[in-house]
């Protein structure tokens, strides 16, 4: 959720850190991270939402992010080989629309 009042501040601190997350993956953005990048996300979204005047994400949100981050660490200790983002994205997509 975003404060009108701040709008144009949270946009360009969230462009800022996707250009980030997309210089770690290499230019593929977050579907080219690996499963200790993906829970360095969860870091950086809380450090954008503590130092982002106007940005405010629900708990239930932020409680889903952080549950995937420790999934996909977890998944990546088991078998680096693996790309559980590849593999998870379709069911991810079909949760976020049937939720709707």
């Amino acid at each position: 959720m975003v404060d009108p009042a701040h709008e144009e501040e949270v946009r360009s601190a969230v462009r800022h850190m996707f250009d980030r997350i997309a210089e770690r993956a290499g230019g593929a953005g977050t579907l080219g991270l690996q499963g200790g990048h993906i829970l360095g996300l969860k870091d950086e979204a809380k450090a954008l939402l503590r130092e982002t005047p106007g940005l405010q994400l629900p708990s239930e949100l932020l409680l889903y992010a952080k549950t995937l981050s420790y999934l996909f660490a977890l998944g990546e200790r088991l078998d680096p080989d693996v790309d559980l983002m590849k593999l998870s994205l379709p069911y991810l997509l079909r949760f976020l629309a049937a939720r709707d």
